[in-house]
């Protein structure tokens, strides 16, 4: 493993105006895909991610908002509002959907750091799906 880091630390010295870096600021939870999408708009790499890092903030703000609107909608609040019958499992599943997200940026952070184009598992599918969901 340190022979990896290693490894990871010499690329980033060697490479030119730190790209990796760039690219691994894509996956900052929620707004670091900004930067390399918007102003690396010349390096490949930067691109892949920003695309990437901006699906998967998309992914979990969706995520969000629909807990919110299950919590707080009147229709549904008697039902996943706080204290009532199914909150301490809606509540559960965001708390895991929140730690999944942070260990997949991480993931996906240190493959950014080593130059490594890793499509994340599934994201692809999943907002082709709600695209297509959305538009029907």
């Amino acid at each position: 493993m340190s022979d990896r880091i290693r490894n990871i630390q010499e690329r980033l010295r060697h490479s030119q105006e730190g790209e990796p870096l760039y690219a691994a600021l894509a996956y900052v939870p929620l707004l670091g895909w900004i930067y390399p999408l918007h102003f690396k708009k010349d390096d490949e790499n930067c691109q892949f991610h920003g695309r990437q890092g901006a699906r998967l903030s998309a992914l979990i703000a969706g995520l969000f908002l629909v807990v919110w609107f299950l919590q707080n909608f009147p229709l549904t609040r008697w039902l996943f509002g706080s204290g009532n019958l199914l909150a301490p499992i809606l509540d559960g599943l965001w708390l895991i959907a929140l730690l999944v997200y942070l260990g997949v940026c991480v993931v996906a952070a240190f493959k950014a750091l080593a130059s490594e184009r890793w499509e994340i598992p599934y994201l692809n599918q999943i907002i082709e799906q709600l695209e297509k969901l959305v538009k029907k």
